[in-house]
């Protein structure tokens, strides 16, 4: 294997020029950089996969639904964090991600020897990316749906209004899924409701 140093300095070298940059490497060659890494770092099927810095409508789509669901749970027994903390997938090749947002609810569980990587999110939420969308969207989205604690899963577009939402029902492995697609728009989550003209408030096609 590659020395873990020399991948770190490949890896910020690509991202500069790219959206997205896949290496193969082993899971504790991602946990020895995960903690260190300068940027979004994930591991997904054998590949530590590194992302460029989002654009500034991204951060602000995030930050948006990050104050609708921080008002919403605050008082209630559910904690809200960001693409910090980590998520771990249960599957065989120590799968890790870092969603922009995650709710979890009651205590957090995390990996094993981690105060970092949570194990029991309640909530995801995704601000697509062009060059990040098909890997948010088709790789992650079946492992999110494994995680037993899941509830409900948000995709959310920056360049316009839409929102997908997955509910999980009462039979683990069907869920429903509604896109939200005007400004007026309301997505509903259980008693959450998300809408669309308040996440979009900074975005030039709301004004």
């Amino acid at each position: 294997m590659v020395a873990v140093e020399n991948i770190a300095e490949y890896l910020l070298a690509e991202i500069k020029t790219q959206d997205m940059v896949r290496v193969p490497a082993s899971e504790a060659e991602y946990l020895d950089m995960a903690s260190g890494f300068p940027g979004k770092l994930e591991y997904h099927n054998g590949e530590i996969v590194a992302m460029s810095l989002a654009s500034a409508l991204h951060e602000s789509v995030v930050s948006a639904l990050n104050y609708l669901l921080f008002a919403f749970y605050r008082n209630k027994n559910f904690t809200v964090t960001g693409s910090n903390a980590g998520l771990q997938i249960p599957q065989p090749d120590g799968s890790y991600y870092q969603p922009d947002l995650m709710v979890t609810q009651g205590a957090w569980q995390f990996k094993p020897g981690s105060t970092a990587i949570i194990t029991n999110p309640y909530l995801l939420v995704e601000v697509l990316s062009k060059g990040t969308q098909k890997y948010d969207k088709e790789d992650k989205l079946p492992l999110y749906k494994d995680v037993p604690s899941l509830q409900y899963l948000v995709y959310a577009a920056q360049d316009r209004p839409y929102l997908t939402v997955y509910e999980r029902t009462d039979r683990p492995d069907v869920w429903l899924n509604t896109d939200y697609k005007t400004l007026d728009s309301v997505a509903q989550l259980g008693d959450l409701q998300l809408p669309l003209r308040e996440i979009y408030h900074k975005a030039s096609f709301a004004q």
